[in-house]
């Protein structure tokens, strides 16, 4: 049995938006604590963002892409779901599938 069994989906999408927002809220304030103890404390301030600002692009995009998947989860309509879980059996119009030309 699943840890999240007792949740549903919209339930557990909201729990990973917020957990992913929360998270990013605490990484931008210790990120913004360390920008003040670490510019007092090197000759140049500016070298330490050659290594902070990749580190923070990466976090930052991470956190979005989670949340958005939790914003995905929480808003789909049933219908939507249902119709995102059939994955490959409903084809779009106009794709289905036909011979090859030259194929027996």
């Amino acid at each position: 049995m699943s840890a999240f069994a007792f949740v549903n989906d919209r339930e557990l999408g909201l729990i990973i938006m917020i957990a992913s927002l929360g998270f990013g809220a605490l990484y931008a304030a210790s990120f913004l604590i360390w920008v003040t103890e670490v510019t007092s404390l090197f000759k140049h301030p500016w070298s330490w963002w050659v290594i902070a600002l990749p580190i923070a692009a990466i976090v930052a995009f991470t956190v979005f892409f989670v949340a958005w998947i939790g914003w995905v989860m929480f808003s789909a309509s049933p219908s939507k779901r249902e119709e995102l879980l059939k994955g490959g059996e409903a084809r779009p119009r106009g794709l289905e599938s036909s011979p090859r030309p030259g194929a027996s």
